[in-house]
């Protein structure tokens, strides 16, 4: 859990499992060319859901990267672009005949696109977290996230998609964090969880992998979190 310090940026990742049969959470943290990071974590259920997770970020990576070509500006993502975006994630997924389709209502993705002023727009669907770490707090982002459609067919869940994903723009300042987590990490109760979060990049994932295994949780999910720290613009 060493972390990556980059132009601007630097930050840290923690994966654990736990009871589940196999680690179905993937994320990745890529500096794009024009100076942008893109951060994001996909989380799969059911058979081949380790799999398309994996698939998930890198096509979510990929459509950032796209656009940031299109737009030499470096343009955040809007909402348009994280909708065109997701949907195609989720449509190569849900096209892959080999995925049942108990694994679609219940897998997530959340993303974030932050250039080197600290801009930064997020998307998200399903039930990972999202926070903005100030020295006011723990914020949490997307809380308004409709909940998993259960129950519906191929076609129609296709139709529900964009209703189910959320975007928000905010602003980092130095010092400030951007925290994304599988719903695993609520094993760690709120207060604890927002003072570990304040420590140095390094010593709060060993707090929280402390905090999760003296949780002792039954049946306790798989925890990914990965932590985003900006500097400032022009910071070694």
């Amino acid at each position: 859990m060493k972390e990556i310090r980059e132009c601007g940026f630097r930050w840290n990742a923690l994966q654990m499992q736990r009871d589940q049969a196999r680690q179905d959470t993937d994320y990745t943290v890529n500096r794009l060319p024009q100076g942008s990071q893109v951060l994001a974590i996909a989380e799969g259920s059911g058979v081949n859901g380790d799999w398309a997770s994996k698939v998930a970020v890198t096509r979510i990576v990929r459509q950032v990267e796209a656009y940031c070509h299109l737009k030499p500006g470096m343009e955040l993502m809007t909402r348009a672009a994280w909708v065109s975006g997701l949907c195609a994630c989720e449509e190569f997924v849900r096209e892959l005949p080999e995925v049942p389709l108990m694994f679609l209502p219940h897998w997530t993705l959340i993303a974030a696109h932050v250039d080197e002023s600290g801009r930064a727009s997020i998307a998200g669907f399903g039930d990972s977290k999202i926070w903005h770490l100030t020295q006011e707090g723990l914020h949490p982002l997307l809380a308004k996230r409709l909940p998993v459609f259960d129950g519906v067919g191929r076609t129609r869940y296709a139709e529900h998609f964009e209703k189910r994903l959320e975007t928000e723009s905010i602003a980092l300042q130095p010092g400030e964090r951007l925290i994304l987590a599988t719903r695993g990490i609520e094993t760690v109760r709120p207060a604890k969880r927002a003072t570990i979060l304040t420590q140095p990049l390094d010593q709060a994932l060993e707090s929280l992998l402390a905090a999760i295994r003296i949780a002792k949780k039954r049946r306790q999910d798989n925890v990914t979190v990965v932590i985003l720290e900006y500097l400032g613009a022009g910071s070694p």
